[in-house]
């Protein structure tokens, strides 16, 4: 339900819903924190996220690639929701160094795909640069 505190302005309302999109962020986030520390993610080497709204052909790609460079370390792959909630507790702030995220256009600014798509970098090097040298 909206709550207008004047009906000729819609600021109340604006607030509600940003109040409301924080709420749901931390709480999401919260998720993520606890599924992090359920899975004892920080004893593992590398963190593979990839979102739920990652390409599924770039996504078999990448943990193919993934794989092949982890030579007897510690890695797991994290996808979907699960993925979502470590990537908005990510977002706000870098709570480990052996995440690496599986995306062209997340997080937030992170503009890859228009690498992909003016032709100037092909999928396969960009999964290079996304896994960088682990």
């Amino acid at each position: 339900m909206t709550i207008y505190k004047n009906k000729s302005s819609n600021i109340y309302k604006r607030n509600v819903s940003m109040s409301h999109i924080a709420t749901e962020t931390f709480y999401l986030s919260e998720h993520g924190l606890a599924f992090w520390q359920d899975n004892n993610l920080y004893e593992k080497d590398f963190v593979l996220l990839i979102p739920s709204d990652t390409d599924t052909a770039f996504s078999s790609k990448i943990k193919e690639a993934f794989f092949d460079k982890l030579h007897n370390r510690k890695g797991v792959i994290i996808s979907g929701v699960s993925a979502d909630n470590l990537l908005l507790l990510y977002g706000a702030y870098g709570f480990a160094g052996n995440i690496i995220i599986a995306s062209l256009d997340l997080p937030f600014g992170r503009k890859l795909i228009n690498l992909l798509t003016t032709g100037v970098a092909t999928e396969d090097e960009l999964v290079n640069v996304i896994l960088g040298d682990m």
